[in-house]
């Protein structure tokens, strides 16, 4: 006979609907779904996968679980029976909320709503109580069983890659790429998937506009998450990027929260504009002695440009929330370093004060939304291709 049979513990009264695993002999993950919860172990042990391991669970509004399909130890696919969704999950890590969660398929939280049968863009693709579904890494497929529909339906081209990572020593890429690391905090990374981040709208424009702008290798961008460090810090950070070897430029990108885990006690008289000066003076040199083009990005976040956000963080928190002059002596001290930067503080404001089309920070904290993350992003991609580092090494 061959293989071993085994049975994993599970909690009582559990009724498991979906399961996926997936990992190597050293490090494996297993998830299944019951009717209630999804639930996720990871702890990396060769022989007792998540015995001693806590389970994760998703809010009660996700309805009722019942696919799941892991993308890595990270991050899974789940249906929604109840919902008529498709979900995305991704595990959190360095100061995240616990799991970041958006749907793929099926947008409403009212079951009756939701419902349907509709190809096309995931934005308007609707499914009808989908059940099972399994994951295809080489194709990025998915395959779901529409079990309302009595269809299969396929999600095809969603990127599981996480919109950020925290250990530069995974960074990888062979030299007939051209890599771009952006350092950030979690700007680069809260609420968005991989083709809607930071990093994900600069390596897709780039690579689109590659005959026009004379990059002759495909374009690679990594982001390298800092979050809630000092502007020093991040500095630092920037140059730690520099000495992997894996990189051909790099984009810092800053903002007053730097400021704020500097000084959480925040002052008038705090000398954080000429500590900010001279941290990325020093970075800059290190970076002109590599040879390494090196470009900081400032913006405002949701409480220097919306009135109303900050009002409330301050009602909320009394405690710190930027204003306009706080965002522009930031953006005035990163020119006083002398390191090439783009200031985005005044393009944000006319965008937040002009006809706008769509928000570009959340409803519910300073972050970006989709939109603001796209328009960051864009104005990097448009900043680097009339810089045009790889021509300048």
């Amino acid at each position: 006979k061959d293989g071993n049979v085994t049975t994993l513990p599970l909690p009582s009264n559990t009724s498991v609907l979906g399961v996926s695993v997936v990992g190597s002999a050293k490090h494996q993950a297993i998830a299944y779904t019951d009717t209630e919860t999804f639930r996720l172990w990871d702890n990396g042990d060769q022989t007792v996968v998540h015995r001693n391991a806590p389970a994760e669970e998703l809010p009660d509004s996700t309805g009722s679980p019942s696919g799941v399909a892991l993308l890595d130890e990270r991050s899974a696919l789940l249906t929604d029976l109840q919902m008529s969704a498709v979900r995305y999950y991704r595990r959190g890590q360095l100061g995240q909320a616990p799991f970041f969660m958006r749907s793929v398929i099926g947008h409403s939280d009212d079951a009756t709503a939701g419902a349907g049968f509709r190809d096309g863009d995931p934005s308007i693709a609707q499914v009808s109580a989908p059940f099972g579904l399994a994951w295809n890494p080489q194709t990025k497929t998915a395959a779901i069983a529409d079990t309302g529909n009595r269809r299969v339906r396929l999600l095809r081209g969603f990127s599981p890659r996480r919109p950020a990572t925290t250990d530069i020593a995974t960074l990888q890429g062979s030299s007939a790429l051209y890599r771009i690391a952006i350092v950030g905090n979690s700007f680069l990374h809260t609420g968005v998937f991989w083709n809607e981040s930071i990093a994900g709208t600069i390596e897709q424009r780039l690579n689109a506009d590659r005959a026009k702008i004379g990059l002759g290798k495909t374009a690679l961008v990594y982001a390298i998450r800092s979050d809630g460090i000092t502007g020093a810090a991040e500095a630092q950070y920037a140059g730690e990027v520099l000495s992997s070897g894996v990189v051909d430029a790099v984009v810092v990108e800053v903002n007053f929260y730097n400021v704020y885990a500097t000084y959480p006690q925040l002052k008038p008289d705090s000398p954080w504009r000429p500590e900010f000066t001279a941290a990325f003076r020093s970075m800059n040199e290190k970076f002109k002695s590599a040879k390494i083009p090196v470009m900081v990005v400032t913006h405002p976040d949701g409480y220097g440009t919306a009135l109303l956000e900050r009002y409330a963080y301050r009602q909320e928190h009394d405690a710190f929330g930027s204003t306009y002059t706080d965002e522009r002596d930031l953006a005035n001290a990163i020119d006083a370093s002398g390191v090439r930067h783009l200031r985005l503080l005044e393009p944000f404001l006319a965008y937040e004060t002009g006809d706008r089309a769509f928000p570009l920070f959340l409803p519910s904290d300073h972050h970006l939304s989709v939109a603001g993350s796209t328009f960051v992003g864009d104005a990097i991609a448009t900043y680097i291709e009339e810089w045009k580092p790889w021509a300048r090494r």
